[in-house]
């Protein structure tokens, strides 16, 4: 879970670093496949490759590093920070660390619910619209939830937008934490050849020496 985590968040990462912003991150947005062993160098790989999605929402960045939209377009309510739904019009990089940390719920959850939705009790895109920015309503950490994800979700889930992490900083502490092998890095690090490689080895080396 937090491998998959740390691929999502180098790739966000990579996308932020050449000033784009991906407007629709979540669960349905990121493919899965299943890497094997035949593909593989000779050294441990994760069986488990991710990648970000579906770009139709993607936008750069203008020299404020904020995206303005010109035209009314339909939104993902659930995935969309607070700022954004109280005014669409303005986009920036800490967008798509609250929906990150919507996407943390929906793989712990295994996405049983829509976010915010819980059971039996559904809301509306709507009620959601007037929950979240109006109401200070958001979600929490599930019971399943491991205290290392929960924390990590909640930074990126804090109503002001400054205080939250950057993709970077997300990796650093995904990267640091007890549930990422030495295979995985290894492996991740032979796969990568192309997506930010360089960027890739320092957080290796920064972290784990």
């Amino acid at each position: 879970m937090v491998e998959i985590l740390c691929q999502v968040s180098l790739a966000m990462s990579y996308l932020h670093d050449n000033r784009f912003i991906h407007r629709d991150l979540a669960a349905r947005n990121i493919l899965v496949r299943h890497t094997g062993t035949r593909e593989c160098p000779p050294v441990p790989c994760p069986p488990i490759t991710v990648k970000v999605a579906d770009f139709g929402r993607a936008r750069d960045l203008n020299e404020d590093d904020i995206y303005v939209q010109a035209t009314d377009r339909p939104i993902p309510v659930r995935w969309t920070s607070p700022e954004a739904l109280m005014n669409a019009k303005f986009w920036d990089k800490k967008c798509d660390v609250w929906s990150f940390g919507v996407l943390i719920y929906e793989i712990v959850t295994k996405s049983i619910n829509n976010p915010y939705d819980c059971g039996s009790k559904k809301y509306t895109d709507k009620q959601v619209k007037e929950m979240v920015p109006v109401r200070g309503i958001k979600i929490r950490p599930p019971p399943n939830c491991s205290k290392f994800l929960g924390s990590l979700m909640e930074d990126c889930l804090q109503f002001d937008p400054q205080p939250r992490p950057t993709f970077t900083e997300i990796l650093h502490k995904l990267l640091s934490s007890e549930f990422v092998t030495d295979d995985f890095l290894v492996g991740r690090f032979f796969i990568n050849k192309t997506v930010s490689l360089k960027v890739y080895y320092l957080l290796i080396r920064g972290v784990k020496d």
